[in-house]
């Protein structure tokens, strides 16, 4: 084994969140499981919202590509001509990185830019900036500002993207010294779990979807029962006391263990292995409802640029809908679908569709009300036209 690998950004990133996902991502890579199609897709994003933040330095020179040994030597050349870097690379002290954007500044010193497809600044990239300012000033290298770059949420498209509009750069510089304390031990405890031989044994809990799900939380987690103590309603921190107490199943929780009302629900679900019904909440939701019954669900996607104008980052935009409809009592379920094709807008056809299934009386019922009726309302403000339908002020009842 070699035990004298470098320790990156992202694998830095990697240890943070768990050393054992370090020493499998660095030691033991073919235990990684393949990411997932979303997965791909949210870097295949990043990619193409870096290419367009390079087009806010029109002088800059791209610097990427596979060899790392490469990129070194283009990056110490290209330092001495003062212009803005994508993709600069730093390697001392067994430490590498890539620079997104390396911008000369005061002086002779330079200023980091760190493009992200998020829509404000998250904590895991200043810990991601903290540690390549600190790989750059390894190599003797001045660095004056720090900055991200993010997508602006309030950015909306008309016609061709345009950059300037589309990201906001916050300057962090004065927020890492916090991300800054006790890096270099963080640095050493890596680069030590690196070196060793074997994997380390890490305890799960929340940190495995934070700030990422874990790729091996699937062999980490395969020895808990299914009513794990994890999918406690709202008791993930319970649920990490609960397991350094060696409890695991949700029926095994202690009486003296302060559970709250839901909680009970639960426990005693799975104890009895009975659902729990409460009739008298079914019979007045039940009243409450006027036909006809309009069981609704629809689906979104959202891209961090936006593709049709009049949208914004990671605005959802609805591209199906399946409409389950009851006339009357004891009537037959007559069912109306959309489903988007080709790769216009489907907002409109998605109107129109629903304009002819659904009536303007009756009841609508929906699975997640909260996130349909915000849907509803953005749909209201573009197509007013379709204001009866989608109007938020028309009652929908959560299914959940």
């Amino acid at each position: 084994m070699n035990r004298r690998r470098n320790l990156s950004k992202s694998k830095y990133i990697n240890g943070l969140q768990c050393l054992k996902l370090l020493w499998v991502a660095t030691n033991d890579p073919t235990r990684m499981p393949p990411y997932s199609a979303a997965t791909q897709h949210v870097f295949d994003q990043g990619h193409l919202i870096g290419d367009l933040a390079h087009q806010l330095y029109p002088d800059g020179i791209n610097l990427h590509t596979e060899n790392i040994t490469d990129n070194l030597t283009e990056t110490k050349a290209s330092l001495r001509l003062r212009r803005p870097l994508f993709e600069a690379g730093f390697s001392g002290n067994r430490l590498n990185c890539r620079v997104d954007i390396l911008n000369p500044s005061l002086g002779e010193s330079w200023d980091i830019v760190e493009v992200k497809s998020t829509n404000d600044v998250k904590e895991e990239q200043l810990y991601d900036v903290a540690f390549q300012r600190h790989c750059c000033q390894l190599i003797g290298l001045k660095i004056n500002r720090c900055s991200i770059m993010h997508l602006n949420r309030d950015y909306i498209k008309q016609g061709d993207i345009d950059p300037q509009q589309l990201f906001l750069t916050e300057d962090v510089t004065d927020r890492l010294g916090e991300y800054a304390n006790d890096l270099e031990a963080r640095i050493t405890e890596m680069l030590a779990v690196i070196d060793s031989g074997e994997c380390p044994e890490t305890v799960i809990g929340r940190h495995c979807n934070d700030p990422y799900p874990c790729l091996l939380q699937g062999e980490c987690w395969a020895h808990l029962p299914e009513h794990h103590i994890m999918t406690l309603y709202s008791g993930k921190k319970m649920g990490e006391d609960l397991l350094a107490r060696g409890i695991l199943n949700i029926c095994d929780v202690p009486e003296d263990v302060d559970l709250n009302s839901k909680q009970q629900i639960k426990k005693h679900c799975v104890v009895c292995g009975q659902p729990h019904i409460n009739q008298e909440k079914i019979r007045s939701f039940m009243k409450s409802l006027k036909y006809p019954l309009y069981f609704m669900d629809f689906e979104t996607f959202a891209t961090g640029i936006p593709i049709f104008d009049g949208t914004s980052p990671y605005q959802n935009i609805p591209f199906q809908f399946s409409l389950h409809v009851i006339t009357k009592p004891g009537a037959m379920v007559e069912h109306y679908s959309y489903l988007a094709q080709g790769k216009d807008d489907p907002r409109p056809g998605f109107l129109f569709d629903l304009k002819k299934s659904i009536g303007l009386k009756g009841s609508i019922l929906v699975y997640y009300e909260a996130f349909e009726k915000t849907r509803l309302k953005e749909l209201s403000k573009v197509f007013p036209e379709y204001r009866a339908q989608t109007s938020p002020a028309r009652e929908l009842h959560p299914l959940r």
